[in-house]
């Protein structure tokens, strides 16, 4: 049954990533030097290199741009910039959107291969020849790490007869903060008229993950059972009140709606069991535990309206009881009299560690600024290594997204 959830939950998940969206505010230049503001679905590098996604309004048609199509596109806030554009790479010639990165007496760009997965930067001078330089992944040969550094060459035989541009060989690094650094540094040397250059992503450190953080509180419902204990085998009910918190991560770019969730929270757990075997004993087991509870999952949002959103989590959970305690008390009785009673302390203790799976629905009230009150409904299911316990929980809780 567990099987069948688990295949339910991924085909949920991958449906809901192809038809994920993330517009954000832009616009496009046309062919004909015709600028368009409006929406653009604000993608991953690799993506954003091989298409636009663009809207004039939020409910209008979506349009599709390939490269030629349109001849440039602009994020405003997070000031991404796409050329249209045509490369060589490995002797083949394709079309692609380059990411602009810097405009100036040599203009630089950035590319994702899609077939690869390398990354290409590519200089263009003044008179529109462009020089690509790439780094290929490290290998293992001889056991050492070999590191391709041909790309240091290219960098030399670029920016080394201007002084300052390169300071020290050795130190040339492959990524974007050192290539937009150089390509300024060379600017502001050649440039003869004191224009400055233009970088088009001014933070290139940005990474645009985004964190939310929650604070909740509510009750829980628990049940324990002793798997293999003969006379305590049956569920023991109790209900605690519960606090918690949650981090979720996300990246936009990737997907809007999906986050991964890390939830940790506080309750209580507790147990009584009356058994009786035969006429001669009479027994009350009774047990008292703090209840630690970690979570690992993925939550989807799915907008209803511009203050509603519902959200289905689930994962994998990780259990903690600790301040344990129990008392086991037993009568002996003959013909109805009792004739020796005794207290066991700490008689059978719950194990400490529980491992199981979560699933929770929920809803979203915004309240502005990505902040949201939220209502969750939450079922649980933990069990011990050797089978031995069992946790089920069901949870009702409110809190606070800021």
């Amino acid at each position: 049954m567990k099987t069948i959830y688990i295949i339910i939950f991924l085909f949920i998940v991958s449906t809901a990533l192809n038809a994920q969206r993330n517009y954000s505010q832009g616009y496009i230049i046309t062919n004909d030097n015709d600028s368009i503001h409006g929406l653009i679905d604000f993608r991953t590098d690799k993506m954003n290199h091989e298409f636009c996604r663009f809207k004039k309004a939020e409910k209008a048609e979506e349009e599709l741009f390939y490269p030629g199509d349109i001849k440039r596109y602009k994020f405003v806030n997070e000031g991404k910039y796409y050329i249209s554009h045509e490369i060589e790479i490995n002797g083949i010639f394709r079309n692609v959107f380059l990411e602009y990165l810097l405009q100036g007496m040599m203009n630089l760009y950035y590319y994702i291969d899609p077939a690869t997965d390398q990354d290409y930067y590519f200089f263009q001078n003044t008179d529109g020849r462009m020089i690509a330089i790439t780094k290929k992944p490290d290998r293992i040969e001889d056991l050492k790490i070999k590191s391709d550094q041909k790309y240091k060459g290219v960098i030399s035989y670029l920016f080394g007869a201007y002084p300052g541009v390169i300071k020290d060989v050795n130190k040339i690094s492959f990524d974007r903060k050192y290539m937009i650094e150089i390509t300024k540094e060379y600017h502001d040397q050649v440039c003869t008229s004191g224009e400055s250059c233009i970088i088009f992503e001014n933070d290139y450190r940005k990474q645009f993950i985004k964190f939310e953080f929650s604070a909740y509180a509510g009750m829980q419902y628990s049940s324990y059972s002793f798997q293999e204990e003969k006379n305590l085998s049956e569920s023991m009910k109790s209900l605690y009140p519960v606090i918690g918190g949650q981090i979720n991560v996300s990246n936009p770019r990737w997907s809007r709606w999906f986050s991964l969730q890390v939830d940790l929270s506080l309750s209580g757990l507790k147990g009584k069991n009356d058994y009786i075997v035969g006429t001669y004993r009479y027994g009350k087991y009774e047990f008292d535990a703090m209840m630690a509870t970690g979570r690992l999952g993925l939550k989807y949002t799915i907008p209803v309206n511009n203050k509603f959103r519902t959200t289905i989590e689930g994962g994998v959970s990780c259990i903690k009881l600790f301040n344990t305690s129990s008392t086991l008390y037993t009568e002996d009785r003959v013909s109805g009299d009792i004739v020796y009673t005794q207290i066991q302390e700490d008689y059978i203790l719950p194990q400490s560690s529980y491992l199981g799976f979560n699933a929770a629905v929920g809803l979203n009230y915004l309240t502005g600024n990505e902040k949201y009150f939220f209502g969750r409904i939450q079922y649980e299911q933990c069990e011990e290594n050797n089978g031995r316990g069992n946790i089920k929980v069901f949870q009702i809780k409110i809190g606070y997204t800021f």
